[in-house]
């Protein structure tokens, strides 16, 4: 049985979206249902699946959000702390 296109979708493509983004949807299952209806963007997050489950999913995109920026800050800090201290940064 062909996956049927969620309600929620149309809009978004009625008005020229080429892809769905589910943001918040991490269940595998689901989204594996939704990819096979068309094209999605799923945001990374430490609670979604792997990067690896979501292109064998059929995910289109992976977007990252600000979640890249944020562990570059963490670490830019953590060097900043150790210079701050007289440690070795690296």
């Amino acid at each position: 049985m062909a996956a049927r296109r969620p309600p929620w979708s149309r809009p978004g493509r009625a008005a020229g979206a080429d892809c769905v983004y589910p943001i918040g949807l991490y269940d595998l299952a689901a989204i594996r249902e939704l990819a096979q209806v068309g094209p999605i963007n799923v945001l990374f997050t430490p609670t979604a699946p792997s990067l690896t489950d979501l292109a064998e999913a059929g995910v289109a995109r992976i977007s990252f959000g600000s979640g890249l920026h944020t562990a570059a800050q963490a670490y830019l800090a953590s060097l900043l702390q150790r210079i701050a201290t007289n440690t070795r940064p690296y």
